[in-house]
């Protein structure tokens, strides 16, 4: 598999910009992650339910994830766990 050298990027799906991201996505040049929320607790939410499938998979529901946390930088954080 021929890995991309385009950055990966995280946008709010209601982004002012979303055509321009998406050209330049066209082009090869970014990667992008559509989220509902671009906040730290959007993207914790997004994240939990990318790789609890993934985890579920590789271990044949042998291993289920609790919660995610999130660290943007030393002052924002946020967990995600499933109600």
């Amino acid at each position: 598999r021929k890995e991309s050298s385009a950055a990966s990027d995280v946008y709010k799906r209601q982004d002012p910009h979303r055509a321009e991201c998406e050209k330049m996505e066209s082009l090869g040049l970014l990667k992008i992650f559509w989220v509902d929320s671009a906040s730290c607790e959007g993207i914790a939410h997004f994240l939990y339910y990318i790789f609890q499938p993934m985890i579920d998979q590789k271990t044949k529901s042998r291993v289920r994830l609790k919660s995610l946390h999130l660290e943007e930088d030393s002052k924002n954080s946020a967990t995600y766990q499933p109600s």
